[in-house]
């Protein structure tokens, strides 16, 4: 298990504001003052500028600061390295639904995934975005839309059967809520697997 079953379960009294509302010092190299975060970004992981200061700039993983994961995750490294299997996990769920193997953000025959095998079978109607039928292909890409990672754009900007789809990022990475993600990506794979493919098709 990969820390707490949900950031927002009784373990975590602050719930939201553990991790989106952080405060922190930051000093300089003689340990003088330099800035008091109070967590006004509400970033769970924030950028950092150079001296540490949190910024709303872009940045990389390594530029982040993991301090509010330290309470619950032992060091910021070690919460680091959750977040990584975290990634590496969601992301076998997802490339299982669909991999976007010609980066054209459109679910083709040609992709790999349970997604475009279904596409291949020919019906529209399975994956009808527009129709009020949710079907199990459709509840599938809802549960990956809910699931995906900024490794895995494609989730939440797409197309299938000529209609797009958008959805703005939702699990922070999969850190909100990884148990239930997991639940929900599991059950559309075995879903998937015994609707459209379990004669062999």
């Amino acid at each position: 298990m990969l820390g707490p079953s949900a950031h927002g379960d009784g373990m975590n009294e602050r719930l939201c504001a553990t991790c989106h509302v952080s405060t922190f010092e930051v000093v300089d190299q003689n340990s003088q003052f330099v800035f008091r975060s109070v967590g006004h970004l509400f970033e769970a992981l924030a950028c950092t500028d150079p001296e540490g200061v949190p910024t709303p700039d872009p940045c990389e993983i390594f530029e982040r600061d993991f301090g509010a994961c330290v309470p619950c995750h032992g060091t910021g490294d070690e919460a680091l390295q959750l977040y990584f299997a975290l990634q590496e996990e969601l992301h076998v769920y997802l490339d299982s639904l669909w991999l976007d193997t010609n980066s054209d953000r459109v679910i083709d025959p040609s992709d790999r995934g349970l997604l475009p095998r279904v596409v291949a079978l020919g019906d529209p109607f399975e994956l009808d975005i527009t129709d009020d039928v949710v079907t199990v292909a459709e509840g599938a890409l809802w549960n990956a839309q809910l699931a995906y990672t900024s490794e895995r754009p494609y989730f939440g900007d797409g197309e299938v059967f000529g209609t797009t789809f958008y959805t703005a990022p939702s699990s922070g990475n999969g850190i909100h809520n990884p148990s239930l993600l997991r639940a929900l990506l599991e059950a559309s794979i075995d879903a998937m697997l015994a609707t459209y493919f379990s004669q062999g098709t």
